[in-house]
Protein backbone atom coordinates (compact mmCIF):
# COMPACT_ATOMS: atom_id res chain seq x y z
CA UNK A 1 0.00 0.00 0.00
CA UNK A 2 3.12 2.31 0.32
CA UNK A 3 2.05 6.05 -0.17
CA UNK A 4 -1.59 4.93 -0.49
CA UNK A 5 -1.76 4.54 3.27
CA UNK A 6 -1.02 6.92 6.08
CA UNK A 7 -2.15 6.77 9.46
CA UNK A 8 -2.14 9.34 12.31
CA UNK A 9 -3.42 7.87 15.14
CA UNK A 10 -3.95 8.47 19.34
CA UNK A 11 -5.35 6.02 22.04
CA UNK A 12 -7.58 6.27 24.80
CA UNK A 13 -7.97 3.20 27.42
CA UNK A 14 -10.64 0.59 26.64
CA UNK A 15 -11.88 -0.73 29.77
CA UNK A 16 -15.77 -1.57 30.32
CA UNK A 17 -16.90 -0.25 33.87
CA UNK A 18 -19.72 -2.15 35.25
CA UNK A 19 -22.55 0.92 34.96
CA UNK A 20 -22.04 0.40 31.28
CA UNK A 21 -22.35 -3.39 31.32
CA UNK A 22 -25.49 -2.74 33.48
CA UNK A 23 -26.82 -0.07 31.13
CA UNK A 24 -27.59 -2.67 28.13
CA UNK A 25 -30.60 -4.68 27.78
CA UNK A 26 -30.84 -6.99 24.21
CA UNK A 27 -33.27 -9.82 24.22
CA UNK A 28 -34.08 -11.67 21.01
CA UNK A 29 -36.86 -13.75 20.95
CA UNK A 30 -39.47 -15.75 17.79
CA UNK A 31 -42.15 -13.62 16.40
CA UNK A 32 -45.52 -14.63 15.59
CA UNK A 33 -45.03 -14.51 11.60
CA UNK A 34 -41.78 -16.83 12.23
CA UNK A 35 -39.41 -13.73 12.34
CA UNK A 36 -36.89 -12.87 15.07
CA UNK A 37 -38.23 -9.53 17.17
CA UNK A 38 -34.79 -7.46 18.48
CA UNK A 39 -35.43 -5.33 20.96
CA UNK A 40 -32.42 -3.17 22.52
CA UNK A 41 -31.82 -0.61 25.54
CA UNK A 42 -28.46 1.03 25.88
CA UNK A 43 -27.22 4.27 26.47
CA UNK A 44 -25.04 6.12 23.70
CA UNK A 45 -22.37 9.01 23.94
CA UNK A 46 -24.59 11.37 25.10
CA UNK A 47 -25.19 9.48 27.87
CA UNK A 48 -29.23 9.47 26.59
CA UNK A 49 -31.28 6.50 27.39
CA UNK A 50 -31.83 4.59 23.72
CA UNK A 51 -34.22 1.86 23.01
CA UNK A 52 -34.84 0.03 19.29
CA UNK A 53 -37.05 -2.31 18.27
CA UNK A 54 -36.55 -4.34 14.91
CA UNK A 55 -37.39 -7.91 13.49
CA UNK A 56 -35.60 -9.73 11.60
CA UNK A 57 -36.93 -11.70 8.73
CA UNK A 58 -35.67 -15.51 9.54
CA UNK A 59 -35.21 -16.25 5.96
CA UNK A 60 -32.65 -13.87 6.06
CA UNK A 61 -30.99 -15.34 8.62
CA UNK A 62 -31.09 -18.37 7.48
CA UNK A 63 -29.91 -17.27 4.31
CA UNK A 64 -26.78 -15.26 5.47
CA UNK A 65 -25.77 -18.30 7.77
CA UNK A 66 -25.57 -20.56 5.18
CA UNK A 67 -24.28 -19.11 2.51
CA UNK A 68 -21.60 -18.41 4.74
CA UNK A 69 -18.55 -20.37 5.41
CA UNK A 70 -16.73 -23.40 4.21
CA UNK A 71 -16.57 -26.99 4.40
CA UNK A 72 -13.57 -29.25 3.68
CA UNK A 73 -15.27 -32.12 2.36
CA UNK A 74 -16.56 -29.77 -0.44
CA UNK A 75 -12.81 -28.92 -1.84
CA UNK A 76 -12.07 -32.81 -1.21
CA UNK A 77 -15.28 -33.66 -3.57
CA UNK A 78 -13.86 -30.98 -5.86
CA UNK A 79 -10.37 -32.72 -5.98
CA UNK A 80 -12.13 -36.10 -6.28
CA UNK A 81 -14.14 -35.33 -9.44
CA UNK A 82 -12.55 -32.60 -10.88
CA UNK A 83 -10.33 -34.86 -13.13
CA UNK A 84 -8.43 -31.17 -14.18
CA UNK A 85 -5.07 -29.48 -13.96
CA UNK A 86 -3.91 -28.11 -10.51
CA UNK A 87 -3.98 -24.89 -12.28
CA UNK A 88 -7.91 -25.36 -12.84
CA UNK A 89 -8.41 -27.06 -9.68
CA UNK A 90 -6.98 -24.17 -7.65
CA UNK A 91 -9.09 -22.24 -9.83
CA UNK A 92 -11.77 -24.38 -8.97
CA UNK A 93 -10.84 -23.65 -5.06
CA UNK A 94 -10.52 -20.20 -5.14
CA UNK A 95 -13.91 -19.76 -7.00
CA UNK A 96 -15.63 -22.03 -4.40
CA UNK A 97 -14.38 -19.58 -1.17
CA UNK A 98 -14.98 -16.36 -3.07
CA UNK A 99 -19.09 -17.54 -3.16
CA UNK A 100 -18.76 -18.58 0.27
CA UNK A 101 -17.63 -14.95 0.94
CA UNK A 102 -14.00 -16.40 2.42
CA UNK A 103 -10.62 -14.82 0.99
CA UNK A 104 -6.95 -16.28 1.26
CA UNK A 105 -3.78 -14.94 1.13
CA UNK A 106 -0.35 -16.70 0.57
CA UNK A 107 1.28 -17.10 4.25
CA UNK A 108 4.41 -18.96 5.05
CA UNK A 109 3.99 -21.65 2.00
CA UNK A 110 0.39 -21.80 2.53
CA UNK A 111 -3.07 -20.17 2.15
CA UNK A 112 -4.37 -18.33 4.97
CA UNK A 113 -8.02 -17.95 4.63
CA UNK A 114 -10.26 -15.33 6.13
CA UNK A 115 -13.66 -13.57 6.15
CA UNK A 116 -14.29 -11.20 3.11
CA UNK A 117 -15.66 -8.42 4.79
CA UNK A 118 -16.89 -6.49 1.44
CA UNK A 119 -18.42 -9.56 0.10
CA UNK A 120 -20.32 -9.98 3.43
CA UNK A 121 -21.26 -6.53 3.67
CA UNK A 122 -22.50 -6.06 -0.05
CA UNK A 123 -24.77 -8.99 0.69
CA UNK A 124 -25.80 -8.21 3.74
CA UNK A 125 -26.11 -4.26 3.32
CA UNK A 126 -30.36 -4.61 1.99
CA UNK A 127 -30.97 -7.08 4.68
CA UNK A 128 -30.54 -4.30 7.26
CA UNK A 129 -32.38 -1.69 5.18
CA UNK A 130 -35.25 -2.24 7.55
CA UNK A 131 -33.07 -1.34 10.77
CA UNK A 132 -30.97 1.26 9.05
CA UNK A 133 -34.35 3.11 8.74
CA UNK A 134 -35.49 2.47 12.23
CA UNK A 135 -32.58 4.60 13.37
CA UNK A 136 -32.85 7.06 10.73
CA UNK A 137 -36.60 7.05 12.78
CA UNK A 138 -35.14 7.01 15.83
CA UNK A 139 -32.51 10.04 15.38
CA UNK A 140 -35.31 12.09 13.72
CA UNK A 141 -37.56 11.33 16.99
CA UNK A 142 -34.64 12.71 19.19
CA UNK A 143 -33.89 15.91 16.77
CA UNK A 144 -30.21 14.03 16.35
CA UNK A 145 -28.19 15.60 13.97
CA UNK A 146 -25.52 13.55 11.32
CA UNK A 147 -22.99 12.68 14.16
CA UNK A 148 -25.64 11.93 17.04
CA UNK A 149 -27.56 9.37 14.79
CA UNK A 150 -24.17 7.89 14.14
CA UNK A 151 -23.35 7.69 17.79
CA UNK A 152 -26.36 5.93 18.05
CA UNK A 153 -25.72 3.23 15.38
CA UNK A 154 -22.18 2.80 16.89
CA UNK A 155 -22.80 2.53 20.10
CA UNK A 156 -25.88 -0.15 19.88
CA UNK A 157 -22.86 -2.37 17.84
CA UNK A 158 -20.28 -1.83 20.92
CA UNK A 159 -22.74 -2.14 24.09
CA UNK A 160 -25.60 -3.49 23.18
CA UNK A 161 -24.60 -6.54 21.73
CA UNK A 162 -22.22 -8.31 23.71
CA UNK A 163 -18.53 -9.01 22.61
CA UNK A 164 -17.88 -12.78 22.42
CA UNK A 165 -15.99 -15.08 19.87
CA UNK A 166 -18.63 -17.35 17.68
CA UNK A 167 -17.32 -20.54 17.14
CA UNK A 168 -14.91 -21.51 14.31
CA UNK A 169 -16.92 -24.67 13.39
CA UNK A 170 -20.69 -24.78 12.81
CA UNK A 171 -22.03 -27.88 11.70
CA UNK A 172 -20.20 -29.17 8.60
CA UNK A 173 -18.59 -25.62 7.83
CA UNK A 174 -15.93 -23.82 9.42
CA UNK A 175 -16.85 -20.10 9.79
CA UNK A 176 -13.54 -18.61 11.07
CA UNK A 177 -15.16 -17.13 14.45
CA UNK A 178 -17.64 -15.04 12.59
CA UNK A 179 -21.06 -14.20 12.29
CA UNK A 180 -22.72 -12.63 9.22
CA UNK A 181 -24.88 -9.15 10.41
CA UNK A 182 -28.26 -11.14 10.45
CA UNK A 183 -27.05 -13.84 12.70
CA UNK A 184 -25.21 -11.73 14.61
CA UNK A 185 -27.93 -9.03 15.29
CA UNK A 186 -30.43 -12.46 16.09
CA UNK A 187 -27.44 -14.24 18.81
CA UNK A 188 -26.66 -10.55 20.17
CA UNK A 189 -23.25 -10.94 20.20
CA UNK A 190 -20.03 -10.88 18.44
CA UNK A 191 -16.61 -10.26 17.99
CA UNK A 192 -14.15 -7.48 16.50
CA UNK A 193 -14.81 -8.33 13.15
CA UNK A 194 -18.31 -9.74 13.12
CA UNK A 195 -19.38 -6.19 14.90
CA UNK A 196 -17.53 -4.20 11.87
CA UNK A 197 -19.05 -5.99 9.77
CA UNK A 198 -22.20 -5.27 11.03
CA UNK A 199 -21.83 -1.51 11.67
CA UNK A 200 -20.32 -1.64 7.91
CA UNK A 201 -24.17 -2.95 6.74
CA UNK A 202 -26.09 -1.09 8.64
CA UNK A 203 -24.44 2.56 8.28
CA UNK A 204 -24.00 2.41 4.12
CA UNK A 205 -27.61 1.88 3.63
CA UNK A 206 -27.27 5.72 3.87
CA UNK A 207 -26.32 7.20 0.75
CA UNK A 208 -22.90 9.06 0.82
CA UNK A 209 -21.63 6.81 3.47
CA UNK A 210 -18.23 5.62 2.40
CA UNK A 211 -16.73 3.20 4.86
CA UNK A 212 -13.48 0.90 5.00
CA UNK A 213 -12.00 -2.10 7.23
CA UNK A 214 -9.21 -2.44 8.63
CA UNK A 215 -7.37 -5.23 9.34
CA UNK A 216 -4.25 -5.52 12.24
CA UNK A 217 -3.07 -8.45 13.53
CA UNK A 218 -5.92 -9.96 15.43
CA UNK A 219 -8.10 -6.71 15.17
CA UNK A 220 -10.24 -5.60 13.25
CA UNK A 221 -11.99 -2.15 13.00
CA UNK A 222 -13.90 0.20 10.25
CA UNK A 223 -12.56 3.72 8.92
CA UNK A 224 -15.75 6.46 8.03
CA UNK A 225 -14.94 9.25 4.96
CA UNK A 226 -15.28 12.07 7.05
CA UNK A 227 -12.63 15.31 7.68
CA UNK A 228 -10.75 14.36 10.94
CA UNK A 229 -11.17 17.00 13.75
CA UNK A 230 -8.73 17.80 16.30
CA UNK A 231 -7.44 14.53 18.08
CA UNK A 232 -9.16 11.75 15.71
CA UNK A 233 -7.33 8.67 14.65
CA UNK A 234 -7.67 8.59 11.18
CA UNK A 235 -5.80 6.59 7.81
CA UNK A 236 -5.46 8.39 4.45
CA UNK A 237 -6.32 5.82 1.89
CA UNK A 238 -6.02 6.83 -1.56
CA UNK A 239 -5.80 10.33 -0.97
CA UNK A 240 -8.93 10.74 1.75
CA UNK A 241 -9.00 10.55 5.50
CA UNK A 242 -11.04 7.97 7.05
CA UNK A 243 -11.71 8.08 10.53
CA UNK A 244 -11.24 4.85 12.69
CA UNK A 245 -14.03 4.01 14.72
CA UNK A 246 -14.28 0.91 17.06
CA UNK A 247 -17.07 -1.43 16.81
CA UNK A 248 -16.09 -4.63 19.11
CA UNK A 249 -16.84 -2.75 22.52
CA UNK A 250 -17.64 -3.35 25.30
CA UNK A 251 -15.99 0.38 25.80
CA UNK A 252 -18.13 2.99 24.05
CA UNK A 253 -15.49 4.58 22.13
CA UNK A 254 -16.78 7.77 19.80
CA UNK A 255 -15.59 7.69 16.30
CA UNK A 256 -11.70 9.06 16.43
CA UNK A 257 -11.00 7.39 19.79
CA UNK A 258 -8.86 3.87 19.28
CA UNK A 259 -7.66 1.51 21.73
CA UNK A 260 -4.14 1.27 22.77
CA UNK A 261 -3.42 -2.27 20.96
CA UNK A 262 -4.92 -0.53 17.63
CA UNK A 263 -2.63 2.10 17.95
CA UNK A 264 0.05 0.11 18.50
CA UNK A 265 -0.48 -1.93 15.29
CA UNK A 266 -1.04 1.05 13.66
CA UNK A 267 2.20 2.61 14.38
CA UNK A 268 4.24 -0.03 12.77
CA UNK A 269 2.20 -0.42 9.91
CA UNK A 270 2.96 -4.14 9.78
CA UNK A 271 0.56 -6.64 8.47
CA UNK A 272 -2.58 -4.21 8.07
CA UNK A 273 -4.93 -4.50 5.29
CA UNK A 274 -7.30 -2.45 4.06
CA UNK A 275 -10.64 -3.82 2.42
CA UNK A 276 -12.87 -0.75 0.90
CA UNK A 277 -16.28 -0.98 1.98
CA UNK A 278 -17.71 1.01 -0.68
Amino acid sequence: MGSMLRAVVSAVAVLATGAQAAERDYQSSPGANGDINVSASYVNFNHDPLSILFSLPLRDVREATEEFGYSRADTQDMARTCGCTQEEYDRKVEDYYQSRAVAWRASAGSRRLYVDIPRVVERNRPRLRSLAAAFDELATSRGYGPDETLGAMLTFVQSALLYRRPPDEEADRDILGFFPPPRALSEGFGDCDTKSALLASILTNFPGTRMIGVHVPAHYLVGIARVPRPGDAFIEYRGEPFVLIEPSGPARLPPGQIGPTTQAALATMNDIRIDPLF
